[in-house]
Order: structure tokens, then sequence, then C-alpha cells
């Protein structure tokens, strides 16, 4: 070995694994904490996503590990470039996510927000000029989302939805999603004020969260350094191991802490309020989703036939 790797404790670790395949969780530890600081540290994305990139890239990191040929380059400058590149991907993933949540609230929120100015019984939907200026009609087509009100079930997925998004609906959708949902308002607006009090402090709590990640990293780090130099039979040894075992346990704890902790509606909180299945929230938020997906076609077709 060079003195480029000798120089990089890491590198030695990485190598002695992968003819060994001992001491999995230390190399894999020390390797999180890298993951999660480095591209923080150079810029490339902030804080507050460092965990989502972590948990995006984890799934790899066995074959990332196994593909590792030292040639005088370090671990650390070959797991650098790894990271370049798979924010790319990963920032696109993000991209691609975002524009389809745009999609599908710009749709939703546009004819419903004109619906709400309506309190009408669902068969007058019929009448597709309701919408009028949420999208262009023309003589036989219709708006999926004045379909979905003609039915208690689609009035049902309007609820789901308008509810998923509590923390940015307005006065004015609200008015209108109680009058199509035949809610009283009241109720409405206290199932909304319930889903946004479970979102208060939610990105400072992710931020303390990470912080201490961090540091549990830092402490099987230094319990997994110092177990080394113990003898196995030794109580000391044994000491040790269960305190990693502790902080292992109290890093999956966190993991999904942070996972959950993020500054959405949450299904589960939907589900609670209307006492339904968290599943049920999940396949009305996907069905809708399509709806606008192929609404969005559908004025993108149009728009071209248009300029033509």
């Amino acid at each position: 070995m060079g003195s480029n790797a000798a120089a990089t404790l890491l590198t030695q670790d990485v190598l002695t694994y992968q003819k060994s395949e001992n001491n999995r969780n230390y190399i894999l530890n020390k390797i999180y904490i890298f993951i999660y600081q480095y591209p923080v540290a150079r810029g490339y994305i902030e804080e507050e996503i460092a965990s989502d990139f972590l948990l995006f890239l984890v799934p790899k990191l066995e074959r990332i590990i196994k593909r590792y040929t030292y040639t005088g380059v370090s671990f650390e400058v070959y797991l650098r470039n790894i990271i370049f590149w798979q924010i790319k991907t990963f920032t696109q993933l993000r991209k691609e996510a975002q524009i389809k949540e745009e999609v599908f609230t710009k749709y939703f929120y546009n004819c419903v927000e004109k619906i709400s100015f309506y309190d009408k019984e669902p068969d007058s939907f019929n009448n597709i000029s309701v919408c009028d200026y949420a999208h262009s009609y023309s003589g036989d087509t219709s708006s999926p989302y004045v379909n979905l009100i003609k039915s208690p079930k689609g009035r049902k997925k309007i609820l789901i939805i308008a509810l998923i998004h509590a923390d940015i609906i307005n006065n004015s959708l609200i008015s209108g999603v109680a009058s199509t949902c035949r809610i009283p308002l009241e109720q409405l607006n206290s199932w909304i004020r319930e889903l946004n009090d479970n979102l208060d402090n939610r990105y400072e709590k992710v931020k303390k969260l990470n912080t201490l990640r961090s540091s549990t990293f830092i402490n099987i780090l230094g319990l997994q350094t110092k177990l080394k130099e113990l003898s196995p039979e030794s109580d000391a040894y044994s000491s040790v191991k269960s305190k990693i075992s502790l902080f292992e346990k109290q890093l999956k704890h966190l993991n999904s802490e942070i996972k959950f902790a993020r500054g959405k509606i949450h299904y589960a909180n939907v589900a609670k309020i209307l006492d339904i299945p968290s599943g049920t929230v999940a396949s009305t938020l996907f069905y809708v989703r399509k709806l606008a997906e192929k609404a969005a076609e559908k004025d993108s077709i149009r728009e071209t036939e248009n300029r033509s």
C-alpha cells in the first residue's frame, strides 16, 4: 500500500474489510458520517436534506465498498467522486418529484378553488362552466375534479387531498371543500388546525435530530476503536459492546424519527382524523395525482394544437 492510502485509516479499514468482512458496522458508520458531512461542507446540498441524501445512498454502499480497488487513490477520494455524481441523480429525482407535486397542486387547487364560489348539489356540476377559469374546456370536456364531486367516494377523495395539504390551504379553498364535501366549516377548520399543530417546530426538530445522530455516529466510532484495544474475554469488552449496541439502537430510532419529522402533513395524521386506514390516504393521493398528470397532458396537447 502506497503512502496515500497509508495516510488514511478509512482506506486501510475498507481494504481489510474487503478481505475479511469483519467490523462491518464500524466501517459503515464511518462512511455514513463522511457521506452526511462532506456534501454539506462542500456546499453541494443544504444540511436539512443531508439526511435524505444519506438514506438515498445507503442501499448502494455495499456495492460501492466492494468495487473499490486501491490504485494510489484513497477511499475518501473515490467516495467523494461517487458523492459528486450521486448528488446530481438525487437532486434530479427530487426535482422531478417536486414538478409532479406542482402539477398536482395546480390542477387540484385551481378547480376546487373555483368551486368554492358555488354551493350546489352534485348534479348541478354537469355544467362545466363552473370551472371555466380553472381550465380551458371544449364542448365535451370536463375537469376530472368536477367528476369527483359527483359521488360520495369522490368527495371523500377531495377531503383527503385537502387535509394532506392543510399547511398551505387557503380560506377560499377551505370554504369550497367544506361546501363540496358537506362538512361544517368549523369542523374542517378544526381538523386543519390539528394537522398544522403537528407541523410546529418540525424543521427545528429535524435539525436537532441530525445533530444528535452525528453525535451518536461519533460515539459508536469511538467505542468501536476502544473495543479493538480490549480483550474479548474481559468485562470491559462486554460493557463496551453493550454500549455500542445501545447506541446502534438509538441510531436506528433517530433515522426513523428524522424520516417522520418532515415539514409535511403525514398520511397517518389524516387517517387518524378521518378514522380510515393510512393506505386509503396513500391510494387516494396516488389516484388524484394520476388525474392531474392526465389533465396536464391534455392541456399540453391542446396548447400544441392551438399553436399549430
